[in-house]
């Protein structure tokens, strides 16, 4: 119990900040896939970018076009991020926890929709051993598993909703530094400014480090559902300082899942 309490005072003292994950609304993109505006956009996109980039296959930069709603200078910049990522978290060549990691289905895609075509996402911390899995490895975990559903062109037009199945999670499935990860303030650019930086000087003002993931991939994160919480979650989030961009995005549920997963 002391441990429980110890872990629910760490939670509510942490300032917890998810106003740079992308978040997204009902509206349906105006921008047909496959069009010659989408067409037009890339290419506008393409000419946002630093030679080093130009060589990424178009499919890669579609990706964070519509991710970040056909607007191309947002999406140059979330390209030069997710490049970074990749290389920041070894996605090419990743550890072997990686494989521990995906088999015991802590974070998954199962497959599943809503009405708006957004992928689920099914996060299952019940099965984290904070003491194997460190704060990188969940969130090489998170990046590979979105990735991987960003592969559907309407995901990467719609985004994502966020199923946090909290049943059966204990204080010994949870770190404050793994929950900030995931919830908290992730990405951050070198300057302390909250100015849009200019398309060109993406290159130059970009910075990630090893906590900071979520912001860098090309994804909008519709809803966080965190279903079936447990107390110390519950008066974790009443009492912690959240800072969300769009009313209704962080909800608690009663609701019981069930998945063959």
């Amino acid at each position: 119990m002391a441990d429980v309490g110890r872990l629910a005072k760490e939670l509510a003292a942490s300032k917890i900040s998810t106003e740079r994950v992308e978040v997204d609304d009902d509206s349906a993109p105006t921008v047909a896939a496959n069009s010659s505006e989408e067409t037009a956009l890339l290419k506008d996109l393409d000419g946002l970018l630093p030679e080093a980039l130009k060589a990424v296959p178009d499919a890669t930069k579609l990706m964070c076009l519509r991710g970040r709603k056909y607007n191309p200078a947002r999406g140059a910049e979330t390209l030069q991020a997710l490049e970074d990522l990749k290389e920041t978290l070894e996605l090419s060549h990743p550890p072997p926890q990686l494989a521990i990691d995906i088999a015991c289905g802590k974070v998954t895609n199962p497959g599943g929709v809503d009405e708006m075509g957004r992928s689920i996402i099914w996060l299952r911390m019940r099965f984290n051993n904070p003491k194997e899995s460190s704060p990188q490895d969940v969130g090489r975990l998170i990046a590979t598993v979105m990735l991987n559903a960003l592969k559907n062109v309407e995901t990467q037009r719609n985004g994502v909703v966020l199923i946090n199945d909290l049943s059966g999670i204990g204080v010994k499935n949870l770190s404050p530094s793994t929950v900030k990860y995931i919830m908290g303030e992730v990405y951050c650019p070198r300057s302390s400014s909250r100015t849009r930086t200019r398309p060109f000087m993406v290159a130059l003002t970009r910075s990630l480090t090893p906590d900071q993931v979520l912001p860098a991939l090309p994804i909008r994160v519709h809803r966080i559902l965190l279903v079936r919480p447990p107390w110390f979650i519950t008066r974790s989030v009443s009492k912690c300082t959240i800072s969300v961009p769009g009313a209704g995005m962080v909800e608690l549920c009663s609701v019981q899942l069930s998945c063959s997963a």
